[in-house]
């Protein structure tokens, strides 16, 4: 069977819960994604929402265009405000923070989406998946967590022998039960780059925890089309198993859920609204947030005389208002 352009799938264990490696699949029957049809509705103004066509979900702005001041700082909206990147959660374990990390930092009020305050980690950041408020970062040796609104930092746990802690800034290397953490280092000892998992429940002073490499195979004749490939196919809606999210961009660019199952089902969750040309900044990489009730993402589009096709703007689709 052919293999083509890939649809991510998150694979995990299932009893650390640690994410272990991402595969890209799609057969080559795999079906087409949903495209936006229909009758492009009113850009809204910044925190306005507009109902969308194909799913019924209520689709809000919640930045605004580029040199006008961000409520509640000192410091005016950038032309690219938004998601790092869709492998990297935007919304706190309660949902009821949202962070942008693009164009910011900028921490939102997660329901409301007015800007709370321009904060963030001291380094790139993590939110964990089961306390609210509290990111996890590292820094040199040590792991530690910032708290999104109070702004205060405390050390986790520090390694001696290793140097250079890093963490991706595009993706979450955690756990689903915010036990672990994937971390790459530099050893001190022979000054070789090595990666490792640290047990943030058992807090060693001195030595990581190890476990051992993961490897895999495929075999053709096992592969099995789930559903259409997205553009970017993110599985960070943890707590809405059997569901991943996809994205298209451009002229009829969607975010919608595919089925895991292999029916092949598909929902729409709205249409993007994108102009042409797209660059990297506006392609859509929508998030979900933990519960998949709720979806961020990038678009470029825009009309009147404040339009500009360098911006980028932030959308959230709630799925929980429905006409």
């Amino acid at each position: 069977m052919k293999i083509t352009p890939p649809i991510r799938l998150l694979i995990c264990n299932s009893i650390s819960g640690w994410l272990l490696f991402s595969v890209s699949l799609v057969a080559e029957t795999a079906p087409v994604a949903p495209r936006g049809a229909g009758p492009e509705p009113t850009f809204p103004a910044y925190l306005g929402s507009f109902t969308d066509s194909l799913s019924g979900a209520r689709v809000t702005r919640i930045t605004r265009h580029q040199g006008q001041p961000i409520p509640n700082t000192n410091t005016k909206w950038a032309g690219r405000t938004r998601s790092v990147y869709d492998l990297k959660q935007v919304w706190s374990a309660d949902e009821k923070l949202l962070f942008l990390g693009i164009g910011g930092p900028l921490v939102l009020d997660g329901e409301t989406y007015q800007v709370f305050h321009p904060w963030g980690p001291p380094a790139p950041g993590t939110w964990h998946p089961v306390r609210p408020d509290v990111m996890i970062y590292v820094k040199d040796n040590t792991v530690c967590e910032w708290n999104a609104r109070s702004n205060v930092t405390r050390q986790l746990v520090r390694l001696s022998g290793y140097a250079d802690f890093v963490q991706s800034g595009s993706e979450d290397w955690i756990s689903a039960d915010g036990r672990l953490i994937g971390v790459t280092a530099r050893r001190e000892a022979d000054g070789k780059d090595v990666g490792f998992l640290v047990d943030l429940d058992a807090g060693w002073p001195e030595h990581p925890n190890y476990y051992g490499e993961v490897s895999w195979s495929l075999r053709e004749d096992k592969l099995r089309t789930l559903g259409p490939a997205g553009s970017h196919t993110p599985g960070r809606a943890l707590r809405l198993p059997g569901w991943v999210f996809a994205s298209t961009f451009g002229k009829g660019g969607t975010v919608f859920m595919v089925k895991l199952d292999g029916s092949g089902e598909t929902r729409t969750v709205c249409q993007t609204w994108h102009r042409e040309p797209v660059n990297y900044w506006a392609q859509t990489q929508a998030v979900p947030s933990p519960s998949g009730a709720r979806v961020l993402f990038a678009s470029n589009w825009g009309t009147g005389p404040d339009y500009n096709d360098e911006e980028t703007h932030s959308f959230v689709a709630d799925l929980r208002i429905k006409r």
